[in-house]
């Protein structure tokens, strides 16, 4: 997804570049049709990548436009990768956030697994000083046999302390995650906001651009706008997602079995559970899949608005 992203931004890219050119091979063959035609606009066959305002007047001259034309593309160059960059970047971290969600959702669920599986060496040194047999009758038998008390004993506190290290690392995630909200949520917020004008903006020059040589450009700087919220929102929606799972994954560790000290710590921890992660945009929306269509709807309504407009 990112790839696809990065692939349309440079595609943008591109078109941004070559409009100008193709349009300027248009503007020279007609200022060669009426050479003697004085009243032609001065500006005829010098386009640029992007309008920009100029001082004294956009360059016509030989040289003037010519580096006039670079330093746009140049600057559009910067303003692509800057961008996309971050973006990316951004959008890692929170796949990353997730995907540690995902570890912790194993952990959860596995905690009495994990509990069987290690310390043995010390409980089987145990047993031997106190003379108990090393064979463990509920993994060689099938039987319903009691454990010795020493066994069980330790057992127990391997499965609390499981448990404490998924708190512990549920706690970790938060700070990062409360990190990342701190850096990120104002400026996502500004991001939302400029990117819903943007699609609607530019949906509306598609639908009644007369010239339609301008239209591919158009088209993919939309899909790319498209794109960064989709990618924001997508993977947002991931990482809340693992969150909300978090309850059920830790209500099944098997907390039946275990202790009444494990249980008590297990009730905090669920209570906890309750408030799910997420990352928010200026603590006014939530970034998720619902954020997504939501900021659609309100481009399309923008888009309604300027059409009804355009039509009276």
């Amino acid at each position: 997804m990112i790839t696809t992203f990065l692939g349309i931004g440079g595609v943008a890219l591109v078109f941004f570049y070559l409009g100008p050119v193709i349009q300027n091979v248009k503007d020279n063959r007609l200022k060669a049709a009426a050479a003697a035609n004085e009243t032609l606009d001065p500006l005829l066959g010098r386009n640029l990548a992007m309008l920009l305002w100029w001082p004294r007047g956009q360059p016509v001259g030989a040289p003037a436009y010519q580096l006039a034309y670079v330093g746009v593309c140049y600057w559009l160059m910067l303003l692509y990768l800057s961008t996309s960059t971050l973006d990316t970047f951004y959008v890692t971290l929170i796949i990353y956030l997730s995907s540690q969600l995902k570890v912790l959702n194993i952990d959860f669920l596995s905690i009495a697994e994990g509990a069987d599986g290690g310390g043995d060496d010390d409980d089987d040194d145990s047993l031997v000083e106190q003379g108990r047999p090393l064979s463990r009758p509920e993994t060689v038998h099938k039987l319903p046999v009691k454990l010795p008390n020493a066994y069980d004993k330790t057992k127990a506190q391997r499965t609390h302390e499981r448990l404490l290290e998924c708190i512990i690392f549920h706690q970790e995630v938060i700070k990062s995650v409360d990190e990342m909200e701190s850096i990120l949520s104002a400026s996502i917020l500004v991001q939302f906001l400029a990117s819903t004008l943007v699609i609607c903006f530019t949906a509306f020059v598609i639908t009644t651009a007369e010239n339609k040589q301008d239209l591919p450009t158009y088209i993919t700087y939309l899909a790319t706008m498209f794109y960064e919220l989709f990618l924001y929102c997508w993977y947002g929606n991931e990482l809340l997602a693992e969150s909300e799972r978090l309850q059920t994954s830790a209500y099944g560790c098997g907390w039946s079995d275990a202790g009444a000290g494990f249980q008590r710590t297990l009730r905090v921890a669920m209570a906890r559970l309750q408030r799910p992660i997420c990352l928010t945009a200026g603590k006014f929306y939530k970034i998720s899949r619902e954020t997504f269509l939501l900021l659609l709807n309100g481009s399309y309504s923008y888009f309604a608005l300027l059409h009804q407009m355009n039509d009276r």
